[in-house]
């Protein structure tokens, strides 16, 4: 028998997509709006989230291989976006 997926917390990630989209129907403009406000600051938030995870991956040793293929883009593309940051901080100083 399957468990029960723990519900997430509210100021998670997974608990701010559900409580934008828990609503069902957006009703009005104003609504539509909101959603779309609150999608925007999810998306920076992910990103924050991304890119720390890829800079403590590397202090791990991951190579960007690994962090590309974990993100569905090219160690190319991964190098690119976090490479630069990564080589100035050093792979062994990365703290949130």
């Amino acid at each position: 028998m399957p468990t029960k997926r723990q519900p997430a917390p509210p100021d998670s990630p997974r608990g701010q997509f559900n409580t934008i989209f828990s609503a069902g129907s957006i009703a009005t403009v104003g609504a539509a709006l909101t959603v779309l406000h609150d999608i925007d600051a999810l998306r920076a938030r992910l990103d924050d989230e991304a890119h720390y995870a890829a800079l403590r991956a590397r202090t791990h040793g991951a190579t960007w291989e690994q962090i590309g293929d974990a993100l569905n883009m090219s160690k190319q593309a991964a190098q690119q976006r976090w490479g630069a940051l990564s080589d100035r901080m050093g792979t062994t100083e990365v703290e949130r």
